[in-house]
């Protein structure tokens, strides 16, 4: 390839990048969730919490400073937040959809070294991966490590394919960054990738002295965190965050060391399950490559396989904590629909996902339509209003994708123009097939999540009752740390609840004094208590039904005594 081709690609991959950032923002801000759910509810507290008291080293609650995660994260929340005045969902998954947008762009690239249609074609199997499409629509930590790991993998492939010495420092403050959004293991998971991927192309030297360089990062980032943790919360609170972020990643309730390996076909579908039969199928080639594309292959198979052991070590196992593997099964996936696949049962998958992908906006307009019609059946019912949006909308793109593919079959004339055509009918499968599911995504299930996991009717009516007392809150068995910070999320109060465990602590409280309590607990306190209760509210807080109360002397109530109480009902008396 001459000099003016290649800088006409370079310009060409350029606009390309540019394009999927445009794409990436609309997709992950359009339409955001209604409230905080999971651990977005956490992180919404960090960042309330922020705005009342100001920046800090680590995030804090009414808990005092918090050891999981250092603050950097709830900074980039606090900023635009503090531009406005206040938080909203909006601003709050603002930075995770730059991160998560600028994470395609850098998938796109890695693609691009081969050719633009195989980063076009890992690009749309990323925004068909259902666990990278939810993290890029909320607040998540994890997709800053998924960023770091995924520009280190294409700086370090650059320098290996075209046998240049990259520049080290860009390494060095790519470390650095991944230690200040996730702690320790947003360090330790891109540096051991990158040296992986050196060590598979046999360049030694170079892995040792990646290796040396993220020792020293490491050591001076725990140097760091020692003493930013010591001046927030004192040599107690030093404890707690090296067992939170390093050594109690190794302790606790250990899941199977296969965990992610079996479940990821489901979290990480359809990206994962493909890059899984291209990896078995092809290992042949990826044991000796002979040509670029071979390499290249091996290079993504070794990032995904190497995150995947890597995080099998931990005891605790969560779904999103591979994500930093996505780009590399988006990749490994888009190997379908971009090259000549080596085995005849690769070829005959690939046929197989091409029709479920040329069906894929009618199979989604079929399942949006039943939970459109059923609605009803949930309790409480669901919103519908995002429900008929996604309907029209895959109606649209199901019409749209039909009368496509008839026109577009009318243009074949020769041999030659038919591979064309069939090659660019794939990407457009592919292309209905990403806006289908993001569509579903956005309109149904995210709808479902927030009937699932929200509590906005509950967080309101306890919202009314602390408003005639003054907010005077008390949890009773329930938490720290668990269901009271989903509900303290939407709050936006600035007082400190209290907390008790023993029904002795309940008459030692102020009478007008809300409790909140789960159903289970409340319906098992003594009766000499029972009697002295008067029901507020009850509701769920995620998946717990909860319970609002005070005690009265003199009125009598109970959950279940005389007529019955609706789900998120409120009964708020003053005393």
């Amino acid at each position: 390839m001459d000099g003016s081709s290649n800088r006409e690609n370079s310009r060409q991959v350029r606009i390309d990048s540019i394009l999927i950032f445009a794409l990436g923002m609309a997709a992950f801000l359009i339409a955001p969730m209604t409230e905080f759910v999971g651990l977005e509810s956490r992180f919404a507290l960090f960042a309330e919490t922020m705005l009342r008291e100001g920046p800090s080293f680590f995030p804090r609650t009414y808990l005092g400073p918090y050891p999981d995660y250092p603050a950097t994260c709830t900074f980039l929340i606090y900023l635009p937040a503090r531009l406005l005045g206040h938080l909203t969902p909006l601003l709050a998954i603002l930075p995770t959809a730059i991160i998560s947008s600028l994470i395609l762009v850098a998938t796109y690239k890695i693609g691009s070294l081969h050719s633009r249609i195989w980063g076009w074609c890992a690009v749309l199997m990323s925004l068909l991966t259902g666990e990278f499409v939810l993290a890029s629509r909320s607040i998540s930590p994890d997709q800053c490590t998924t960023l770091v790991t995924s520009f280190c993998v294409l700086w370090t492939l650059r320098d290996i394919f075209e046998d240049r010495r990259g520049i080290v420092w860009k390494f060095a403050i790519a470390f650095a960054a991944g230690f200040a959004c996730r702690g320790p293991i947003g360090m330790v998971l891109p540096a051991v990738v990158v040296i992986a991927l050196h060590l598979a192309e046999g360049q030694f030297r170079r892995a040792v002295f990646i290796g040396m360089i993220s020792a020293i990062v490491l050591s001076a980032c725990v140097g760091l965190l020692i003493l930013s943790a010591n001046h927030d919360g004192g040599p107690e609170f030093v404890g707690e965050v090296l067992k939170m972020q390093m050594l109690g990643r190794f302790s606790g309730a250990h899941s199977s060391a296969i965990t992610y390996w079996i479940r990821s076909s489901g979290w990480y579908a359809a990206a994962f399950p493909l890059a899984a039969a291209v990896m078995i199928f092809s290992s042949r080639r990826l044991l000796a490559p002979k040509d670029f594309e071979s390499r290249l292959l091996r290079s993504l198979a070794v990032w995904a396989l190497i995150v995947l052991a890597v995080l099998s070590i931990p005891g605790d196992k969560k779904a999103r904590y591979i994500l930093p593997a996505s780009p590399a099964f988006a990749l490994i996936a888009a190997y379908y629909f971009t090259s000549d696949l080596p085995t005849l049962f690769l070829r005959r998958c690939k046929d197989v996902v091409v029709g479920i992908f040329n069906w894929t906006p009618v199979i989604c307009l079929i399942s949006a339509s039943v939970i459109l019609l059923f609605h009803d059946r949930f309790t409480p019912p669901l919103k519908i209003t995002r429900v008929v949006a996604a309907v029209a909308l895959l109606t649209l793109i199901a019409f749209t994708n039909f009368w496509w593919r008839r026109s577009s079959s009318t243009k074949l004339t020769s041999s030659g123009e038919q591979v064309q055509d069939r090659r660019g009918a794939i990407e457009r499968r592919l292309a209905f097939a990403a806006i289908s599911f993001l569509t579903i995504q956005i309109g149904v299930v995210e709808t479902i999540l927030v009937r699932e996991e929200g509590c906005a009717s509950f967080r309101k009516a306890v919202a009314t009752g602390l408003s005639h007392n003054g907010g005077r809150l008390v949890f009773w068995r329930l938490g720290p740390d668990q269901e009271d910070i989903k509900l303290m999320a939407g709050l936006k109060s600035d007082f400190t609840p209290g907390f008790a465990g023993t029904t002795d602590e309940l008459f030692k409280r102020d009478p007008s004094t809300l409790f909140i309590t789960r159903h289970e607990e409340f319906e098992g306190m003594p009766d000499e208590v029972s009697r002295r209760i008067v029901v507020s509210a009850r509701g769920k807080i995620g998946h717990e039904l909860c319970v609002a109360f005070r005690l009265a002397a003199t009125r009598r109530a109970r959950l279940g005594d005389g007529p019955e109480l609706p789900d998120e009902a409120v009964e708020i008396t003053n005393h």
